[in-house]
C-alpha cells in the first residue's frame, strides 16, 4: 500500500473538511469494536517494530497487510488519517474503536516524546487482562459444568425415577417417611411448574440484562460480589489492580494525577471504584492527599492506603502503584488457582449429597417395609 494510494481512497472514501469535524470517540471499554486479545496483539506487534526504529506509518502499513477482517479495516482507517496529518492518538480517535483510555495515553506518549513507552505499557495491560480472565474461567468453568451436570441429574431423578417410586409406595397404602414426603413433593411441584419456573427465571434474567447499566442494580451486583467468602476479595483484588494498572501507565506518561484518577473512573467498570473515584476527583481538586481521601472508603484496604501516603511523601505514586498492581495480580493468580483446586471436591460433594439423599428418601418406604414384614 503506496502513500499515494491512502490519499485517493481518502479522497473519495471522505468529502473535503469531514474528518476535521469528528472528535476523537468518548465510546470506553464496553463500547470497543476490538475485544482484548486483538488490541494485545495490536500493540504487541507495534511496539516491537517501533522499538527495532520502524517508523509508526510504516509499521501500520506491515500491520494492515498482514490484518483480515474488522481488524484489518479499523488499521486501514488509523492509516489513512495519519498519512493525511492527524497524530496517532487523534488517528485513533476518529476511527472510533478505541478508548479514551487509550486516546489520552497516546496522546501524552505523543506530547512527552514517551510513544513508544506507552504502547508497551498498553500492550501489557491487555494481556494482564487476557491473563487474569482466563484464570477466573480456567477456576470457575468445571465447577459451572459440575453444577449444571447436577441440575440435570437432579431433574431427570424427579423427573422420573421419583415418579416410578411413588407409584410403587401407593400400591402398599403404608405411611411414607417424612422425607420421601418431601421428595415426592418437591418432584410433583417441579413437574406441575416447571414451564412456570422456566418463565420466571428468564423474566428475572431479561430484567436483569435490560436494566444491568443502572446504578442501582450495578451497585447491588458488585456489594453482592464483595460479600461472597474468598471470592469476594479476589473480585476486589482483581478490580484494584486493574485501577492501579491504569493508574501506573496513566502517571508514567506524566499526566497530571487529578486526570489520571478521572480516566480511570470511566474506564474502570466496578461501581464502588468508580463510586469512590468520582468523590475522590473531588477531594483532590479541592486540595486533599490521595491517600486521605482514598481512606473514606472501605473499598481500598489500609496497607494500600498507607503505601500511597509514603509514596505521596517522596512523590513517587507511578512506582507505588506499579507494585501494587504487581502485588495484586499476583494475588489473583493464586487465589483463582486455589479456588479451581477447592471448588472441584465441594461441587463433587455437594452433587453426590443430593443424589444420595433422593436415593435414601425413595429406599427409605422399603427398608422400613422390609423390616414390617420380617
Amino acid at each position: 500500500m503506496k502513500a499515494s494510494d491512502l490519499y485517493i481512497r481518502e479522497s473519495i472514501s471522505e468529502p473535503e473538511g469531514e474528518s476535521s469535524k469528528k472528535k476523537p470517540s468518548g465510546s470506553l471499554f464496553s463500547d470497543s469494536e476490538l475485544n482484548h486479545k486483538q488490541k494485545a496483539m495490536f500493540y504487541s506487534e507495534l511496539h516491537l517494530m517501533l522499538s527495532a526504529g520502524i517508523e509508526l506509518a510504516n509499521a501500520l502499513e506491515m500491520q494492515v497487510r498482514e490484518s483480515k477482517g474488522k481488524v484489518k479495516q479499523i488499521l486501514d482507517g488509523i492509516l489513512i488519517k495519519l498519512v493525511n496529518g492527524s497524530s496517532f492518538s487523534e488517528s485513533l480517535g476518529l476511527v472510533g474503536s478505541f478508548t479514551d483510555y487509550e486516546f489520552y495515553s497516546i496522546k501524552i506518549g505523543e506530547e512527552t516524546g514517551m510513544l513508544t513507552t506507552v504502547i508497551e505499557e498498553l500492550k501489557t495491560h491487555y494481556e494482564n487482562k487476557i491473563k487474569q480472565r482466563r484464570l477466573i474461567m480456567s477456576a470457575i468453568s468445571y465447577p459451572i459444568l459440575v453444577f449444571v451436570t447436577s441440575i440435570g441429574a437432579v431433574a431427570f431423578m424427579l423427573q422420573v425415577v421419583v415418579p416410578m417410586f411413588e407409584n410403587v409406595f401407593a400400591r402398599f397404602g403404608n405411611d411414607l417417611p417424612a422425607l420421601t414426603k418431601t421428595i415426592i413433593s418437591l418432584a410433583d411441584l417441579f413437574e406441575n411448574y416447571f414451564l412456570l419456573i422456566v418463565l420466571i427465571c428468564s423474566s428475572l434474567i431479561a430484567i436483569f440484562w435490560m436494566n444491568r447499566k443502572r446504578s442501582s442494580v450495578r451497585s447491588f451486583l458488585s456489594r453482592l460480589l464483595l460479600a461472597l467468602p474468598f471470592f469476594g476479595e479476589v473480585v476486589r483484588a482483581a478490580q484494584l489492580a486493574k485501577m492501579c494498572s491504569a493508574m501506573k501507565l496513566l502517571l508514567r506518561a506524566k499526566n497530571p494525577l487529578v486526570s489520571s484518577l478521572s480516566l480511570v473512573k470511566n474506564m474502570i467498570g466496578f461501581y464502588p471504584i468508580e463510586e469512590s473515584l468520582e468523590q475522590i476527583v473531588t477531594d483532590v481538586t479541592a486540595g486533599e492527599t490521595l491517600h486521605k481521601s482514598m481512606a473514606k472508603h472501605p473499598i481500598y484496604p489500609r496497607k494500600m492506603i498507607a503505601l500511597i501516603e509514603m509514596s505521596e511523601e517522596v512523590n513517587k505514586l507511578e512506582l507505588i502503584f506499579e507494585k501494587i498492581s504487581d502485588q495484586y495480580n499476583n494475588e489473583v493468580s493464586h487465589k483463582s488457582a486455589i479456588a479451581g483446586n477447592v471448588l472441584e471436591p465441594l461441587m463433587i460433594i455437594f452433587v453426590g449429597s443430593i443424589v444420595a439423599l433422593i436415593l435414601v428418601a425413595m429406599y427409605l418406604p422399603l427398608f422400613e417395609l422390609t423390616s414390617t414384614i420380617g
